[in-house]
């Protein structure tokens, strides 16, 4: 049973520094000359479905390679191993801060507020795509729903207070809080996406 969802969460294009790829259109070019792989963190990971539904919008084809952790997935990109790596703000930022990699493009549909200057990937040149992960809470099937009422008020203010929306957006996340009917709409429409991206690409 949906309650809210709390946040909403994009991924990160990542490239080597290495990479002769700095825009999202010159590695799509780099892609149609040469074979390359990419990272994700497992067969199904939204790192692996969100690459996946970037190579069926851009028209070009990669190897996966999954790894068994962010860290690992992360140095193959430091290296050069892979080609890319879609990954989380919280565990990205601090590498494109650093400098050990490049970041390219922002999956969601708008801009971070902690990375402004990254710019989207379809702004970047790759229209109609956009990856949105979120978290979100549910309960028990035939939870009453004097209790996921009561439960979705307390979620929902508490995501509206400055302190949370603070601490959420330093992570690179976005407070959200919606209705259950909101909730469970966006849940039975990502799974008919991803049915698509997975089918598509053999998954």
């Amino acid at each position: 049973a949906p309650i809210s969802m709390v946040t909403k969460v994009s991924e990160i294009l990542l490239v080597p520094n290495t990479s002769p790829a700095k825009s999202v259109r010159e590695l799509v070019e780099l892609a149609r000359k040469e074979p390359l792989n990419y990272a994700s963190v497992g067969t199904g990971s939204l790192a692996h479905l969100a690459t996946e539904m970037f190579l069926s919008t851009a028209g070009v084809k990669m190897t996966h390679v999954p790894y068994r952790s962010v860290p690992q997935a992360q140095q193959a990109v430091m290296t050069g191993e892979v080609a890319l790596f879609f990954d989380t703000p919280i565990t990205a930022l601090p590498q494109v801060n650093a400098g050990t990699v490049r970041a390219l493009g922002i999956s969601t549909a708008k801009r971070l507020a902690v990375a402004p200057e990254i710019p989207t990937i379809a702004e970047a040149g790759l229209e109609g795509y956009e990856v949105t992960g979120w978290n979100g809470v549910l309960a028990p099937a035939n939870t009453p729903r004097p209790i996921i009422d009561k439960l979705n008020k307390i979620i929902v203010e508490a995501l509206k207070t400055p302190e949370i929306e603070k601490l959420l957006t330093e992570q690179g996340l976005e407070a959200v809080g919606n209705s259950p009917e909101e909730f469970a709409a966006l849940m039975h429409a990502d799974i008919e996406k991803w049915i698509r991206v997975t089918r598509a690409a053999g998954i």
